[in-house]
């Protein structure tokens, strides 16, 4: 991977999961992909800037068609990632938005600054499903696929699982509180 200057402090970063490319989302507002290879070189595919806000995080659909940009300005960006079209979703959230993630095909979750997490359909223009359990900013999220559950962890010190099946707006299970900020998840597997 070569080292790639963008100009601007980088929020998040995904990786397309076919091609060797690279997107970031940055503080500026900016949504950059850059391709590169072996040897160190990169080209700039495309630069967009959804919003005039920060871009606090990115995902990408699972075949790399979609992606799915999010941050201050509380609103929902589905890049195209052939086309560079941008649909926009305004007013997403009532706050900031700081996590994005693709669950499947048909689902995606959002979590903000204020703790609240939505899962969406992106061919819908409403969430399907809202939670309100945490009170401070959504860190990160982890999606159990055999078991179709999303855990999310907070800024309040807790962390949350969700089962998407469930109609239900609260978590399947909440932790104590764990008397510091949990910033982020990821599974080890053994």
């Amino acid at each position: 991977m070569p080292e790639i200057p963008v100009d601007a402090q980088i929020f998040d970063i995904v990786f397309h999961p076919t091609s060797s490319t690279v997107f970031a989302g940055l503080l500026t507002g900016y949504v950059k992909a850059f391709a590169y290879d072996q040897q160190g070189n990169y080209q700039n595919v495309f630069s967009l800037r959804p919003s005039k806000k920060s871009c606090r995080g990115l995902s990408i659909s699972e075949v790399g068609s979609k992606l799915y940009a999010v941050g201050k300005s509380k609103s929902l960006h589905i890049i195209d990632t052939k086309t560079e079209q941008i649909e926009t979703r305004t007013g997403a959230h009532e706050s900031a938005i700081n996590r994005v993630k693709t669950l499947t095909p048909w689902l995606l979750t959002t979590g903000d600054d204020e703790g609240v997490i939505k899962l969406w359909d992106p061919r819908r223009k409403e969430a399907v499903r809202t939670y309100t359990h945490h009170f401070d900013y959504i860190s990160d999220f982890l999606w159990l696929e055999d078991k179709k559950q999303l855990v999310a962890t907070s800024g309040d010190g807790t962390l949350s699982v969700m089962d998407v099946r469930s109609k239900k707006p609260q978590p399947f299970a909440q932790s104590e509180d764990q008397e510091d900020e949990l910033l982020s998840i990821v599974t080890i597997k053994g």
